[in-house]
């Protein structure tokens, strides 16, 4: 594929697409590389040079790369904790860096595609900013985004951080919507684990049980309805760090 071009169209693209609710800091970037088995350690080679490239750059952004577990060959990297003005003027020209990639990756990329989305700070628990997550177990849905499903989502994601306040313990999530003038609006939550072994979700009917811990059994089924309501999941899947693959400076 003409991985320069697709990378300028994208680009152009989200130049249409900021939103009204960003804040500062909950804006992240994420490119979406796929390939096939017999072009992946080609593809990963070109991508350890490129990281290469970003350390030789003084780059102080970290980059950091997930492998997403589904049963293709996809790798997603990651640049959080942005406002919208730091992708104004970054710290490694956009150019250079899309024309370094292309050239060191970009005949071993099956499709490549780049999105942005905003982390709702009022309903997330999230892990620390410097945080370096092993393991993001991230889960998908198409929403409706009128002005009635989105604050009634918002609300009902509002009080599951509320329950889980109450609780304790150590679970950080984000909930983010993905930004895009090209398809369904699209909301998921990641989930952070250290490891495999630690991801027991409870159970059918462990949210509503949280909630009803929290808020009653009559408010509860309402939340988990709102949601059956305005949420249409489409995927749920594993994102793997692959520290050999990013650009974590200082980390």
């Amino acid at each position: 594929m003409d991985i320069r071009a697709r990378l300028a169209l994208v680009f152009a693209v989200l130049a249409f697409a900021l939103p009204v609710q960003a804040q500062d800091g909950n804006v992240a970037m994420a490119y979406f590389v796929t390939t096939d088995l017999a072009n992946a350690v080609q593809l990963e080679e070109g991508m350890r040079d490129h990281v290469a490239w970003h350390a030789q750059q003084n780059d102080p952004w970290p980059g950091m790369v997930y492998q997403a577990m589904h049963g293709g060959v996809e790798y997603v990297w990651v640049s959080s904790n942005h406002t919208w003005a730091d992708f104004d003027n970054p710290p490694v020209d956009t150019q250079a860096d899309m024309a370094d990639f292309a050239d060191r990756a970009g005949s071993h990329v099956t499709s490549l595609d780049v999105r942005t989305w905003v982390t709702w700070a009022d309903q997330s628990i999230p892990p620390a900013a410097d945080a370096v997550v092993p393991i993001w177990q991230v889960i998908e849905w198409d929403f409706d985004n009128t002005a009635e499903g989105y604050q009634a989502v918002r609300a009902a994601f509002g009080k599951v951080r509320g329950a889980l306040e109450q609780q304790g313990g150590p679970f950080r999530y984000t909930v983010n919507e993905v930004l895009g003038i090209d398809a369904a609006p699209q909301l998921f939550v990641a989930i952070a684990h250290q490891s495999m072994s630690e991801m027991d979700g409870g159970g059918p009917g462990a949210l509503e049980r949280l909630l009803a811990e929290a808020y009653g059994h009559a408010d509860a089924v309402q939340i988990v309805r709102t949601f059956e309501k305005y949420l249409t999941p489409t995927a749920s899947r594993f994102w793997v760090l692959r520290p050999d693959l990013s650009h974590m400076p200082g980390m």
